[in-house]
């Protein structure tokens, strides 16, 4: 079965993978209503896009639930900042600037009039800091335009029709305009993550590669590759010129076979490696949730999961019995870190 490409277009998307049935919501959760399904994997024969089944519109609303827990993490928006500053200067994030989904952790802490956030939904206490500037709604319905800046930080693989986006950003931008896009980079996930490598969430996953053709296609050229490590950070301009794109389908599938085989083999390893009296674990998050649900076996070795983020106390892991605690209910209780075996297996 084949489906249209979210990057380029053409009805050449294969189906050549799914995964094991996982929740819809991640989060740690008390009243959501969750539901399991798997994610099935298609890859692009014309230009190696990989992305996701198509959902409606509600479904992926459905994905986010009435709470997310995105760590708010100012260290990490000024060490961008300054590779920012330090690659093109003081003068190139002082411009009419659109932050894409910057509702809950904004790139810019701070104020300033030619700043505007736009998120189909916003914090109050952003709302109150940017006044009109926050704007509340889908990017598909908004009429402003002549921006010089675009950012999308961790936005971009959630829509589930990128090129209609970037379509958009070329529209309402300025000649020369500018999108600094930050995307995780599938090859690492793949590679140190696989449980963590594909969920609801994610309707695109991109390599280097995928995330630059996708952009030739709408009307944009790579300016610089800011990282290419856990995410890929880079930065594109606007351009006239027509840019050819290449065909990465062979590369990509054998991708996925990787994924594959370093599923299995953590599997089997954790089969071997684990008490087999029940334990506890550290961490409940969202990878939490994915890597016990990549190894069903797991969850009913499990009672408790420590967290420091006190809004997750009393809450469960997703479509499990394990109850999250914020610090140790008995001296006796022994806690592993899971994610450090799976580690080894890796």
């Amino acid at each position: 079965m084949t489906i249209n490409c979210r990057a380029c277009g053409k009805k050449k998307n294969k189906f050549i993978y799914t995964t094991k049935k996982l929740p819809e919501y991640i989060w740690p959760s008390t009243n959501e209503k969750i539901l399991k399904s798997s994610c099935k994997v298609s890859i692009c024969k014309k230009c190696g896009h990989i992305q996701l089944q198509k959902f409606s519109k509600k479904k992926i609303a459905s994905f986010y639930g009435s709470k997310t827990f995105v760590i708010n993490n100012s260290k990490e928006m000024l060490r961008r900042k300054q590779k920012i500053l330090k690659t093109f200067g003081k003068g190139f994030l002082n411009k009419k600037t659109l932050e894409i989904g910057g509702g809950t952790n904004p790139f810019f802490q701070n104020f300033k009039k030619e700043h505007f956030i736009l998120d189909s939904r916003i914090e109050k206490k952003i709302k109150k800091k940017f006044k009109k500037n926050a704007i509340e709604s889908p990017f598909e319905n908004f009429k402003d335009k002549d921006f010089d800046l675009f950012i999308m930080l961790h936005t971009f693989e959630h829509f589930q029709n990128p090129s209609e986006i970037l379509r958009k950003i070329n529209k309402i931008s300025k000649i020369n305009s500018n999108v600094l896009v930050e995307v995780p980079n599938f090859i690492n996930y793949v590679k140190k993550k696989p449980y963590y490598s594909i969920f609801h969430q994610h309707l695109s996953m991109f390599t280097l590669e995928t995330l630059k053709n996708i952009f030739h296609i709408n009307g944009f050229k790579l300016k610089k590759v800011l990282d290419n490590q856990e995410n890929i950070f880079a930065c594109f301009y606007k351009s006239s010129k027509k840019k050819s794109i290449r065909n990465y389908y062979i590369k990509n599938t054998t991708l996925i076979k990787l994924l594959k085989k370093k599923l299995k083999k953590i599997s089997i390893y954790l089969n071997k490696n684990l008490p087999k009296k029940k334990f506890n674990i550290i961490s409940a998050g969202g990878s939490s949730t994915l890597l016990l649900h990549n190894f069903p076996f797991l969850i009913k070795k499990i009672k408790y999961a420590l967290d420091v983020d006190k809004r997750k106390k009393n809450s469960k892991l997703p479509l499990t019995q394990i109850k999250i605690i914020s610090k140790k209910k008995d001296n006796k209780l022994k806690f592993i870190n899971l994610f450090s075996i799976v580690n080894k297996a890796i």
